[in-house]
C-alpha cells in the first residue's frame, strides 16, 4: 500500500541511498525490515525521505565506528527514539 507524499518533501530511490549512505541496498533492505528505518513508499518499490536517509547514516556511522552489531543497533535506535521523543515533551512543556 503507498502512502501519499506531500510534493515539497523529496524522496529517493534505494539505489541513490546506497549511494548516500554507502550502504549496500541489500543492508538498506534488511534495516527496513528489521524495524530500524522506515520508507515512505513501499510500492512499488521502497522510498525514503531526508529523516530516513539520516537514520541510516547514523546507522552506517555506528557499525563502521564503532562495530556495533544488529542487536545493538536495535538497542541504540530505540534509544535515541526516547531521547527524541523526551526532547520533544520538554519542548512542548516548556511552551
Amino acid at each position: 500500500m503507498s502512502t501519499p507524499i506531500p510534493v515539497e518533501s523529496p524522496v529517493y530511490s534505494i539505489e541513490m541511498v546506497a549511494r548516500i549512505t554507502r550502504l549496500a541496498p541489500d543492508r538498506i533492505v534488511f534495516f527496513q525490515r528489521s524495524g530500524l528505518v522506515r520508507p515512505v513508499v513501499t510500492d512499488p518499490e521502497l522510498r525514503f525521505d531526508d529523516a530516513a536517509v539520516l537514520r541510516l547514516r547514523r546507522l552506517a556511522f555506528f557499525v563502521a565506528e564503532y562495530q556495533v552489531n544488529d542487536a545493538g543497533l536495535r538497542h541504540l535506535v530505540a534509544l535515541l527514539d526516547e531521547v527524541e521523543r523526551l526532547r520533544a515533551e520538554v519542548r512542548f512543556l516548556r511552551g
